[in-house]
């Protein structure tokens, strides 16, 4: 499905950029681990200085390779199951978190819209493209992570005395919430891009200040 197939003529999307604090703050990194794995290469260097932005997949990439870390996973193994994952996580973010999408432009074309986004995936889908909707990221030891929808049938086995996991929707709510603004926002560049404009938040959110 492409974005043109769920977005009107006249919207485009833009993606939030976030300053070094901020990505400290979301992902719960301390700062010398941080410069250490872009040393290393687990993550991309950015240019010195205080201004550098970070695009969301670069704030996801950090979050999971920190929470990989917590579950013992070496950020050497980890690195290599970042790819298509932090989109994944993008997708249970913007979906799970209130407030992470915000929509601007005319009232008409914003409601809408918002209602559209709030009451179908399909939109999400279409703009971040997630290459597994499955909520769980779950191993029983070592590094291999599988994916699953429901932890009920894991559980019920009783073969695994311990197993780790990581709860997608759970994660990108936390992330949404630490990040104190939206990730994603919609832009009406249309025919009434002249009429005044509102700004509201997905999932019924009150207006941003």
């Amino acid at each position: 499905m492409s974005e043109a197939e769920t977005l009107k003529d006249g919207w485009r999307t833009v993606r939030t950029s976030f300053g070094a604090k901020d990505v400290l703050g979301i992902t719960g990194l301390p700062q010398s681990l941080l410069r250490l794995w872009r040393k290393r290469g687990y993550l991309p260097q950015k240019e010195k200085g205080r201004w550098a932005k970070h695009d969301a997949p670069e704030v996801l990439d950090a979050y999971l390779l920190h929470a990989f870390s917590k579950l013992g996973v070496a950020p050497s193994e980890a690195s290599s199951k970042l790819g298509c994952l932090s989109a994944d996580l993008l997708f249970f973010a913007v979906l799970a978190g209130d407030g992470a999408c915000e929509f601007l432009g005319p009232s008409f074309e914003v409601e809408e819209l918002r209602h559209r986004f709030d009451d179908s995936l399909d939109i999400a889908r279409s703009i971040i493209q997630p290459s597994d909707e499955r909520r769980f990221l779950i191993s029983t030891g070592g590094p291999i992570f599988e994916r699953c929808h429901d932890l009920t049938e894991l559980i019920e086995a009783e073969r695994n005395e311990y197993f780790f996991c990581i709860d997608l929707i759970a994660a990108g709510r936390g992330i949404v919430e630490r990040a104190q603004k939206p990730l994603i926002s919609f832009i009406y560049e249309g025919e009434r891009g002249a009429s005044p404009s509102v700004r509201r938040l997905s999932h019924g959110q009150p207006d941003a200040k």
